[in-house]
């Protein structure tokens, strides 16, 4: 199998309080599990907003696909895991 791995940063200052970002990777990799190898797929955004000059607000999620296929001939493997994630986050940097 050819190990095609990527990975796409694209990040744009909206305004000078603001950045918008989108990020894109794949990777083949070897398997916790005996006989098999991964195909992982991310594709992921956030919005940063500066607030009040101190705080910073950050909205993020994003989509997974995992692909388990086998390493060696003659085994019947077929899963693939997809998920969701979303994050909210305030901070104050010191």
């Amino acid at each position: 199998m050819i190990n095609p791995l990527y990975g796409l940063l694209i990040q744009y200052a909206l305004f000078e309080a603001t950045t918008i970002s989108v990020n894109g990777n794949r990777a083949v990799s070897a398997s916790y599990f005996q006989n098999q190898i991964t195909e992982t797929t991310d594709i992921n955004g956030s919005i940063r907003q500066r607030l009040f000059k101190k705080l910073y607000f950050d909205l993020s999620g994003g989509y997974r696909l995992t692909s388990y296929r086998a390493s060696a001939t003659g085994l019947a493997i077929n899963r693939e895991d997809n998920y969701s994630y979303f994050n909210v986050r305030l901070t104050c940097p010191s």
